[in-house]
């Protein structure tokens, strides 16, 4: 094979067609050999009688129709009802399957690849004519429906949508245009001029459901019926459809787990030219044989090994002989009859024009993944004409099991030939072989859901929760990894953390808690001693290779200096647990132990891409904190640990005193106890008290008896006699001078002032001793994260003590939320903790990087439910219409060319029309004539029912080129020449009244 015809991935696809809205509707109708060309409405074929009553005399009341054109999820793309009006039906068809395919393939638009390349292919359209007719003929609307509503906008409407940087090439090569665009897809991916491609193309003859007047000799069936390759065949059906494939280098598809569908190994496309025709339509067997044989050659592969031929098969009297003449001179005459199975989709679906070719590429996809040939519809007797004896071919008329030839995949040929001489061929293989995903190191699997709605993100979740139930078999990591990297990061969010497929669906049935998404920035806490507990974090160190890494380096640097290896303590022996405990007891040991816990669990946060906006630590935490803001490194804070653990624990044991008690009323029981001190401020009726145990018994017992709340914490951690505290600071403060230090690159709150650290502090040897014995100004510091705007805590340690700490505080902001990192004392799941709280994060806004997540897994992109679109509707005439268009343009064609003046078609009622565009403010009423003439200027402009005075005409949707016609309206309204850029400045009802007032000359 030449280098340049390197393979193609098929990696995603969707397709609406005729009685198929999704590709397993669209296989089950191939399967069963359904015909979905039905008779049309009897009130339009009512519509088609003369004024005698009469019906044409070779009238055929059949179609080929899809349904829902008329809808669209214009909120999704962020467009207002007037651009999705202004829109040919056909680019919004082509849009919404583009998300789909992309999604299909398990990927986000935004992540697809960095040079994704377009190109698409439209059918014939008079929308531009429609939507003249409805808006007006002002020079503004012209420019807009032309430039950027029209079929032609198609492929680069899809790039600015989805912000693709490759080409965008919109084409039209008759009914071979989509497979052309297939073809040019993969030659540029061969190349190198993209990355990632997306192919397709759409057929939509609009008003649907009229049927035609057979003429004798033209290609429109007789009967209505669609026959490839049969005796009686009269001709085709034309239909409608969309189509759109995503390609990428098999490479790179297999390196990325992709979940590739087939592999295009060559394809090819060329012109007749005029030799040898009869006519400009007229076919050509030597132009269809030169571009079959082409590809083959070009793929360097052997025709002899296709087992399947996708023709072109329109049904039609000339073409079909000459595709099979072409057919035989490229696969040869005499190999056999029968050896290769032929077959057409149009008997299914007529004869999707532009579409016609992806529409048989999702055809051949969908039976090399089912290894089933579908049956060709209508076809009982070969066309004599055909000749199929001379070759390999035959028509199969039932569903059959897919025999590849000897010593070669399941291959197939595609056929697609256009009116005007444009062929094209391409050579589709089924997917290699996929090696399993490997087993998660992970217990529980985060999945992650987004919508633009909470509605639609209820939806979402109950048909994960079906496509679950359906295949309990798919890896749930698999599916964690396609949720998270595959679907657009909307800003109404949600998430469950399940252990499997059965878990799953228990708790997406349950309901999914929605969040929309904030400005949030996470505030990291670190907790202080008396969180600690043996086993700590022991489900993430055997998971987590980050965490495990980072821990080990820690353990690595306190063995010396502790004497024992820290991991026998958080990862005990079996039997090992009281002895770790009471070691994990020790000060000295906690302290530097706690830290290593922290350290790792902020480094696992920040290797998902979660970083902190700011930090703060209640007591030994802050050091925790300086560490992550630079100020000291890993290694010389946890020397720092070992310092001041061992200067603690030379102190004489004692206790901790909680006490239900605001801080002046606890100052004024330390003042009278001089044995007492206040070590820690926690709410604003919270306080803790330190000292020796015989006075702490002592004021809790008085306390107790008073009626105050009052609790000693019976642990075994050295608090000690205030006084006795001076000596640990000294010695400690030595050890600071002795290690470099930093200012802090990142914002910290002091436990000693309750506000924000000063780079001069953290740098202080001074601070630091003072920060040892100086009280926890815990709820200052919450006070002065809250003042700042900070409402996402993020705990980073063991268990839940500081959220704790905040449980009843009166003053806690109402959406201010707490999260964990880890359970409190193991009462629960490590990964339960963790990836709850690094969903719930996500869902509140917090960027996550989620290839950094699943980094070191060999995860595959899976088959998931798309996105539950949220349809309005669009089209230019209201519902129950259509019958008034099909009457108008009959009249049309009655009075001849030209007919009567187009006319504005009626607006569409109220409850079709959006009362207000999401996310606009609150309806001001218009005070004056004037405003409320542009206000209603502006809803009409946009296709909504009400603006308001205050409504900004950019925040409700507009864009650029509408400027151009709200100037012509304000010109005819008002009889003033307000030019575009006064617009631009002055873009509110009430701002642009003043201004046509003062143009006007009136108040």
């Amino acid at each position: 094979m030449s280098a340049e015809r390197l393979p193609i991935a098929v990696i995603g696809l969707s397709g609406r067609f005729p009685d198929a809205p999704t590709e397993v509707r669209f296989w089950d109708n191939l399967a069963t050999g359904h015909d979905a060309i039905r008779q049309v409405d009897d009130a339009m074929i009512e519509a088609r009688r003369g004024p005698d009553g009469e019906l044409p005399p070779n009238y055929v009341p059949m179609g080929s129709f899809l349904e829902g054109t008329e809808w669209f999820d214009h909120n999704l793309f962020g467009l207002s009802a007037r651009d999705a009006k202004l829109m040919d039906p056909q680019q919004r068809l082509f849009v919404e399957d583009s998300w789909a395919a992309i999604e299909d393939a398990g990927y986000d638009p935004v992540r697809l690849g960095e040079r994704v390349a377009v190109y698409t292919g439209g059918g014939p359209s008079r929308h531009v004519l429609d939507a003249l007719d409805h808006f007006g003929h002002d020079g503004g609307t012209l420019f807009e429906v032309v430039a950027t509503g029209s079929t032609q906008a198609m492929a680069m409407r899809v790039s600015h949508l989805f912000g693709f940087t490759g080409e965008s090439v919109h084409l039209y090569t008759a009914c071979s245009t989509s497979l052309v665009a297939v073809d040019l897809a993969c030659r540029a991916l061969a190349e190198g001029r993209a990355d990632v491609a997306l192919a397709g193309g759409t057929a939509l003859w609009l008003p649907q459901g009229e049927g035609w007047d057979y003429i004798e000799g033209m290609v429109q069936s007789a009967d209505g019926r669609c026959r490839p390759f049969d005796a009686a065949a009269s001709g085709t059906v034309w239909g409608n459809g969309v189509g759109v494939v995503v390609l990428k280098p098999l490479a790179a598809a297999q390196r990325d787990g992709d979940r590739i569908r087939a592999v295009i190994r060559g394809s090819f496309h060329n012109n007749d030219g005029g030799a040898g025709k009869h006519s400009f339509a007229a076919p050509s067997a030597d132009g269809q044989a030169d571009a079959i044989a082409s590809a083959w050659a070009e793929a360097g592969l052997d025709p002899a090994t296709a087992s399947f031929v996708e023709a072109h098969g329109t049904g039609t009297v000339v073409g079909d002989p000459l595709e099979v003449e072409g057919l035989h001179r490229v696969f040869g005459r005499g190999r056999g009859p029968g050896t290769v199975a032929l077959g057409s989709v149009k008997g299914n679906i007529g004869h999707l024009d532009p579409a016609a070719g992806v529409a048989s590429l999702v055809k051949t996809v969908l039976a090399l993944e089912h290894r089933q040939i579908p049956p060709t519809v209508h076809f009982r007797e070969a066309n004599p004409r055909l000749d199929f004896a001379q070759g390999p071919f035959h028509v199969n008329a039932a569903l059959l099991p897919w025999e590849p030839a000897p010593g070669a995949p399941r291959r197939a040929g595609i056929n697609s030939f256009g009116v005007g001489g444009a062929n094209c061929h391409v050579i589709v293989d089924e997917a290699p072989a996929r090696a399993p995903s490997e087993a998660s190191p992970r217990p529980l699997q985060p999945i992650v859901l987004a919508a633009r709605t909470e509605g639609a993100l209820q939806q979402m979740a109950a048909q994960l929760a079906d496509h679950l139930e359906a295949h309990p078999d798919v890896p749930l990591a698999d599916v964690a990894y396609t949720r998270a990297l595959g679907r657009r990061a909307l800003p109404v969010r949600g998430a469950v953390v399940a252990a499997d497929a059965p878990d799953a669906v228990r708790r997406l049935r349950a309901g999914v808690t929605a969040h929309a998404v904030g400005r949030h920035g996470v505030v990291q806490l670190f907790p202080g001693q008396g969180a600690q507990a043996v086993g700590m974090a022991r489900g993430l160190y055997a998971a987590e290779a980050s965490f495990r890494e980072d821990l080990d380096d820690c353990a690595a640097l306190l063995e010396e200096p502790l004497g024992l290896d820290l991991r026998d303590l958080l990862v005990p022996a079996d039997g090992a647990e009281a002895e770790a405990e009471a070691a994990l007891a020790r000060t000295e040991i906690t302290q530097p132990a706690l830290f290593a816990v922290c350290f790792a669990l902020q480094r696992l946060w920040a290797s998902f891409g979660v970083a902190p906006a700011a930090a703060v630590g209640h007591s030994v935490g802050e050091l925790v904190a300086a560490c992550v803001a630079g100020v000291f490194t890993p290694g010389d804070a946890l020397h720092l640990l070992v310092e001041r653990g061992r200067a603690i624990a030379r102190q004489p044991p004692g206790r901790m005193l909680a006490v239900a008690l605001p801080e002046r009323q606890a100052a004024e029981l330390v003042g009278g106890a001089d044995d007492l001190a206040l070590a820690a401020v926690n709410g604003p009726a919270q306080c803790v008290l330190c000292g020796p145990a015989d006075a702490v018994e002592r004021v809790a017992a008085t306390l107790t008896a008073a009626g105050v709340a009052a609790t000693v914490l019976r642990t075994s951690h050295a608090f000690h006699h205030p006084r006795a505290m001076a000596e640990a600071a000294d010695a400690f403060a030595d050890a600071v001078r002795s290690v470099p230090r930093q200012a802090p690159s990142l914002p910290v709150v002091s436990n000693v002032t309750g506000t924000w650290l000063t780079a001069a502090q953290a740098t202080d040897p001074a601070y630091w001793a003072e920060h040892l014995r100086s009280p926890v100004r815990w709820h200052d510091g919450l006070r002065t994260l809250r003042d700042a705007g900070h409402r996402l805590l993020l705990e980073v340690g063991p268990g839940r003590v500081l959220s704790g700490l905040l449980a009843g505080d009166p003053s806690r902001p109402a959406r201010e939320v707490w999260l964990p990192s880890l359970p409190h004392r193991r009462a629960g799941s490590d990964h339960e903790a963790l990836l709850g709280s690094l969903a719930g994060a996500w869902a509140r806004g917090v960027p996550v990087d989620w290839a950094a997540v699943f980094a070191g897994e060999r995860r595959h992109r899976v088959a998931l439910p798309g996105y539950p679109f949220e349809k309005a509707w669009c089209a230019l005439y209201a519902p129950g219409e259509e019958l008034a268009l099909v009457k108008k343009a009959l009249g049309a064609q009655r009075l001849g060319y030209g007919g009567e003046p187009p006319t504005r078609e009626p607006a569409a009622p109220a409850d079709v029309v959006p009362d207000r565009p999401d996310g606009c403010g609150p309806f001001v009423p218009c005070e004056t004539e004037t405003e409320a003439t542009i206000a209603s200027l502006f809803a009409r402009a946009l296709g909504v029912a009400r603006v308001g005075a205050a409504d900004d005409l950019f925040d409700l949707g507009a864009q650029s080129l509408m400027v151009v016609g709200v100037t012509n309206h304000l010109r005819g309204a008002f009889g003033v020449n307000v030019s575009p850029a006064q617009v631009f400045d002055n873009p509110t009802v009430r701002a642009l009244a003043r201004l046509v007032d003062d143009f006007r000359g009136t108040e």
